[in-house]
């Protein structure tokens, strides 16, 4: 056994995070663990008979490996991944948010794309629209909070819309954004421009929301429902319900969606539920979590 050469090592004040780049697994341990674990990590051989189970569970999840080449591994994963006609293109335009989610893995460095970088990735854009392989161009918009750096939004999408048409192929964009700065001469906008679906976070009722997704004069959760019943008007919209054991209660969520949305509108809204992250996994009611692990049935 030796350890994955995809294995990263990430440091959060008094936790480190081992993360699996092929798996996609991860665990958390205390700092002060780490030398035990890196021990282990050298020398697995050593320590799989005295630590049997947990050398199992780390070889099943990929930090470990019984043979030399990875290679074989990745290749697989690409393959599930790969499309060959159709471009994919995620954008930050900024790392920084108007909002501070405990919960949040970014930094929120004060980072902004620069007027070079946009002409490069619209020069980008027009040049892969220009291979006759390519058939489709999907662009997502991600952040930080993408909708900070509006203008550049509009400039790029509608840039790859025009040239997507031109070139006669299919346009795809989507935004995850948390909802609060958009309304609705915008989302008109966006949708003009091709936008085809969002996803935006949802933390828990109007009370706990608001206390995650804070706004100084005004409620994020109205503001956020709001915009998804004007975005349900036009185009599609994923929920994200982040949950904790704590506020693990969608169905009051799934009330206010049912009565903000039109008949027509729900069709075009779906639902999904998410354990935070940092949540321990031991800390969740799974019998409450079963309960609640479906999808909207609109009536």
């Amino acid at each position: 056994m030796k350890e994955s050469r995809y294995n990263y090592i990430i440091t959060d004040e008094d936790k480190i995070i081992v993360f699996n780049g092929i798996s996609e697994k991860f665990f958390e341990i205390k700092t002060s663990h780490w030398p035990f674990y890196k021990e282990i990590f050298a020398n697995p051989d050593a320590y799989y008979d005295g630590y049997r189970k947990f050398m199992d569970c780390m070889l099943e999840d990929g930090f470990l490996i019984d043979h030399e080449d990875e290679s074989p591994l990745i290749e697989r994963k690409l393959q599930t991944l790969r499309r060959p006609e159709e471009y994919s293109l995620m954008i930050l335009p900024t790392y920084q948010c108007n909002l501070r989610c405990w919960y949040c893995v970014q930094k929120h460095e004060n980072l902004w794309m620069t007027r070079e970088t946009v002409e490069k990735i619209k020069l980008h854009i027009s040049n892969v629209l220009g291979d006759p392989n390519i058939k489709v161009l999907r662009l997502s918009w991600f952040g930080g909070e993408p909708t900070l750096s509006y203008d550049i939004m509009v400039e790029i999408t509608s840039h790859a819309q025009e040239m997507a048409s031109l070139a006669g192929k299919m346009f795809i964009c989507d935004i995850t954004t948390n909802g609060t700065l958009l309304n609705p001469d915008r989302i008109e906008e966006l949708y003009r421009l091709g936008v085809s679906s969002y996803q935006i976070t949802i933390d828990g009722k109007k009370e706990y929301h608001d206390t995650v997704k804070h706004l100084a004069n005004e409620s994020s959760f109205e503001k956020t429902m709001s915009n998804i019943a004007c975005i349900a008007r036009h185009t599609y919209c994923t929920v994200r319900f982040n949950y904790t054991n704590a506020n693990l209660d969608p169905e009051p969520i799934i009330d206010d969606l049912c009565n903000s949305l039109d008949k027509d509108s729900r069709k075009k809204v779906g639902f999904l539920i998410y354990k935070v992250w940092q949540e321990d996994e031991k800390l969740i009611d799974k019998g409450k979590l079963r309960s609640q692990s479906c999808f909207i049935c609109w009536g």
